[in-house]
């Protein structure tokens, strides 16, 4: 795979707490597939809009859109999936978003079984938390 080909992304959850509070907190989390570089976005939903900034946020910060994207069966994403070619159908409101940011072309991948994707996501977040405590 070549280098910012393919991120893949998911969103986690954590109740944390915030104050005295108990929060659940939501983080979305793209891992590129060949340099394993990670972006985390925590939000306190995980609606369209927070699957949109942390895309945009993403690609940002990756500086630059990747020609694919490997998502777990998100509602909020995908609305099923090609028997033939095994490609997700995705959800249009996340084909405009991906037009807004410059990828209306953007290949979607086939899509990982349910929960395939999501001990991947919560390593991936547990070794950038590990990364960042080593440079405190």
């Amino acid at each position: 795979m070549a280098p910012g080909y393919q991120p893949q992304i998911d969103f986690g959850e954590k109740w944390v707490e915030i104050g005295r509070l108990l929060v659940r907190v939501f983080f979305f989390v793209a891992v590129l597939g060949y340099s394993r570089r990670i972006y985390v976005r925590a939000s306190l939903r995980q609606r369209q809009d927070d699957w949109r900034e942390g895309l945009a946020g993403a690609f940002r910060a990756f500086g630059g859109v990747t020609q694919r994207i490997l998502i777990d069966r998100a509602g909020a994403l995908v609305i099923g999936q090609d028997r033939e070619t095994g490609t997700a159908r995705i959800h249009p409101h996340l084909r405009c978003i991906l037009q807004g940011l410059g990828r209306g072309g953007l290949r979607v991948p086939t899509l990982p079984g349910p929960h395939q994707g999501q001990d991947q996501v919560w390593r991936r977040l547990r070794q950038a938390q590990r990364d960042r405590q080593a440079h405190v």
